[in-house]
């Protein structure tokens, strides 16, 4: 099984348009409390929705199928940021977008751009 989750961060990290959006808040897993309370936006998490071995030879696993999700939270999270993400996630880490969604918290007024993407590694 690989785990895919820090070298997505990293490359979030060192995308110059990423970066200058929302500096090193590309969190794996959870969000620091001091920026979510705070409102700190934009901010970006990086989730591992599924991980399974597939293409099995000799009784072995040959590949494996990762789901991940990167979750850009923001109160009008701008276009030029969801580009760049998906820009980094499918041409420099060769994942493909399986679906995008938007989730909107009336009680912070804030929107949470959800989007999966998967690779077959």
């Amino acid at each position: 099984m690989i785990s895919l989750d820090r070298e997505i961060q990293q490359a979030l990290w060192d995308d110059p348009e990423v970066s200058s959006a929302v500096g090193r808040k590309v969190f794996r897993y959870s969000v620091g409390r001091s920026v979510s309370q705070n409102n700190d936006y934009p901010y970006v998490r990086i989730v591992e929705v599924d991980n399974s071995d597939s293409d099995y030879e000799d009784d072995q696993p040959s590949t494996s199928h990762i789901f991940m999700q990167i979750d850009v939270w923001d109160v009008n999270p701008p276009d030029d940021l969801l580009t760049s993400i998906n820009k980094v996630m499918v041409k420099k880490l060769g994942f493909t977008r399986a679906n995008v969604r938007t989730s909107y918290d009336m009680d912070k007024s804030e929107i949470r751009k959800i989007m999966r993407y998967q690779i077959k590694t």
